[in-house]
């Protein structure tokens, strides 16, 4: 049996969620997981199923967080329902005006560099 009674003067633990607050799924508890890990005044980039958001943490709650995105200069709420991923941080605009995903550059990176390896070692070959 659930005791809703308070005395005078105190408040309900704002850290509880409310007992009617919908049920979040597996996924949507792990995106909540990480974005209350990361903390607030982290930067992130945020896949949603809608687009990609980057900016800070401004505030976390029971289903949902806020992020100050950079490119659009407006504070956004984001459903964990809504969430695909998040990373760690944001990259810079490239030329076309578009920030990449940071695990892409990272991914992006290490085959470049493999090729690179890779050709300098079919290139040594060649010569002998």
């Amino acid at each position: 049996m659930l005791n809703t009674r308070l005395s005078f003067g105190q408040q309900a633990d704002p850290s509880t969620p409310a007992q009617n607050s919908p049920a979040l799924s597996r996924h949507a508890e792990k995106i909540r997981s990480k974005v209350q890990k990361l903390g607030v005044g982290q930067d992130v980039t945020v896949v949603t199923t809608r687009r990609d958001y980057h900016g800070t943490i401004n505030k976390t709650a029971a289903d949902s967080f806020q992020v100050a995105d950079v490119d659009l200069n407006q504070v956004i709420t984001i459903n964990y329902s809504e969430t695909k991923s998040i990373y760690n941080g944001y990259s810079d605009k490239n030329i076309w005006g578009r920030r990449a995903n940071p695990r892409t550059s990272r991914v992006v990176f290490v085959v470049a560099v493999a090729a690179l390896i890779g050709l300098g070692i079919f290139a040594a070959s060649q010569t002998r």
